[in-house]
């Protein structure tokens, strides 16, 4: 009596019985042999790899356009792997499910044969390109820990924010989160403590102390010296759909303190950096990197330049004396420009020098014409 696995080889070849099977069958018999038959991973494994594959598929299908280290290739090349032969699995699965629903076996092996040449090709790539791929240290760029906060945007769930503001509200933080995830605050700078008052018309009118004012900058900012505003505010009238339960949270702890509020009262920063980092680990659990307390900050500064604000806006917002610092920051792609927000503070901004054109360059500008047109001239 034919055993399971006998009746699934001769399937595979689409002939059964026959001394020459189909070229087709044939190599999906290899193709399950090479791929298959490993044992089932563990549900965080899954969805890990599962998050790994969709970034990875996001950027063209390779795992070394994330990678930033070997480890990190390693991982990314086996989540692809592992999502590419669930794919062939299911591939398979459809084309046996198809050969047993037919009338009869002609038919079957048809549209099980439809299956295979409609989805084999880039399945069979992507194994194929994977299984060759190697980690290439010359393709990896420095990666500035500020900009990975940044990244990390784009990886996290839709409602992330709430998630954190639900998981936070009610404990000794709660304010302090609510506070990162509306305005581009720094650890530091909460716990100098910030003044929130609510206005008539409902807007939330900010006072915040600046941190880092006699540093030098870094990143794209390494040259600026006194970085920072010592003083600036924020008026925030309205807000984005993924922060309006945060908005209203706050606006009505001011409103029962009696239209001021200061936050930041006993609290360190690196206890608010800690706490928030443990708790990211623990709701973010199928994520490798948990976003920080310093994400928060990068997806409120998305906001504020979806909101429309010029470099100068931003700067004085985000804290900043100079144009140049917010590069480092969220983009507007990131944002959703629902945030109605004026800003203010007490030095004015910089605006970074623009080197003149070469001589040369200068000339060539002045008569309008190329120094490769005027080559061509007879």
């Amino acid at each position: 009596m034919a055993t399971s696995r006998d009746q699934r080889a001769a399937a595979d070849s689409g002939l059964p019985g026959s001394a020459t099977p189909d070229p087709l069958f044939a190599r999906v018999a290899e193709l399950r042999a090479a791929h298959l038959g490993g044992g089932e991973l563990a549900n965080r494994t899954r969805d890990s790899y599962a998050s790994d594959a969709a970034r990875v598929a996001s950027a063209g299908g390779d795992p070394m356009a994330l990678a930033g280290t070997a480890a990190s290739f390693r991982k990314l090349r086996a989540a692809s792997l592992w999502k590419a032969r669930e794919d062939l699995r299911e591939c398979l699965m459809r084309a046996d499910r198809a050969r047993k629903k037919s009338a009869d076996q002609q038919s079957g092996m048809q549209e099980a044969r439809r299956i295979y040449a409609e989805q084999l090709p880039d399945i069979e790539r992507r194994l194929s390109f994977l299984m060759a791929a190697r980690f290439d240290p010359a393709r990896v760029g420095r990666r500035n820990k500020t900009h990975k906060q940044r990244h990390k945007l784009g990886r996290l769930p839709d409602d992330w924010l709430a998630q954190v503001h639900r998981r936070t509200k009610g404990g000794i933080y709660g304010e302090a989160v609510a506070l990162g995830i509306l305005i581009p605050v720094r650890p530091e700078e909460v716990a100098n403590r910030v003044r929130v008052k609510l206005d008539a018309s409902g807007a939330l009118l900010f006072e915040v102390a600046g941190s880092k004012l006699r540093e030098r900058g870094s990143g794209v900012a390494a040259h600026v010296e006194g970085i920072g505003q010592p003083l600036r505010w924020l008026t925030l009238a309205a807000v984005d759909p993924a922060r309006q339960e945060v908005f209203d949270w706050l606006r009505e702890r001011v409103r029962t303190s009696g239209g001021k509020l200061t936050i930041g009262s006993g609290i360190s920063a690196r206890g608010l950096s800690s706490a928030f980092r443990s708790m990211s680990r623990r709701l973010f659990a199928g994520y490798k990197s948990p976003p920080s307390f310093y994400a928060l900050r990068h997806a409120a500064c998305a906001e504020l330049k979806a909101a429309g604000l010029d470099a100068q806006a931003v700067a004085r917002g985000m804290g900043h004396a100079s144009e140049l610092s917010q590069k480092a920051y969220g983009t507007w792609a990131q944002g959703s420009g629902g945030y109605a927000v004026e800003t203010a503070a007490a030095m004015p901004v910089r605006v970074p020098k623009v080197a003149p054109p070469p001589q040369a360059m200068t000339m060539q500008l002045a008569h309008g014409v190329s120094a490769s047109r005027k080559s061509k001239r007879p």
